[in-house]
């Protein structure tokens, strides 16, 4: 019983130096940008926020969502007329210049960008 009990404490606490590792955020910008839309967008807001698929910035924005990128934005906006839609990314690729065209900004720095899409 005691090697068994050792062997479970092992096989835990390795098992948990291996786990904890996925859930460090090493871009502190994704934080940020998380904190600012919780502090300027609606409580009811919805977003896009692409991150190659990851859900790591949506989750830190606090908002339900996308996270993709989407390229058929106005069959996204039809289903969700009570709801504002933005957009938020810490990448300013092409996908994000080209929406930067067509949106109006709420915020920008150097680090990230917050746009409306609807309402």
């Amino acid at each position: 019983i005691i090697s068994i009990i050792f062997i479970f404490s092992l096989s835990t606490y390795f098992s948990y130096q291996r786990v904890i590792e996925f859930y460090k955020i090493n871009n502190q910008n994704i934080i940020l940008a998380g904190q600012k839309a919780k502090e300027l967008l609606p409580k009811n807001s919805l977003m896009i926020a692409p991150y190659n698929g990851d859900t790591t910035l949506l989750y830190q924005t606090g908002f339900s969502g996308w996270p993709i990128e989407l390229y058929e934005i106005d069959n996204i906006i039809k289903p969700y007329p009570n709801n504002p839609i933005y957009f938020i990314s810490v990448n300013f690729d092409k996908y994000t210049n080209d929406l930067m065209g067509k949106y109006p900004t709420i915020f920008k720095n150097s680090d990230f960008i917050i746009l409306k899409i609807s309402k």
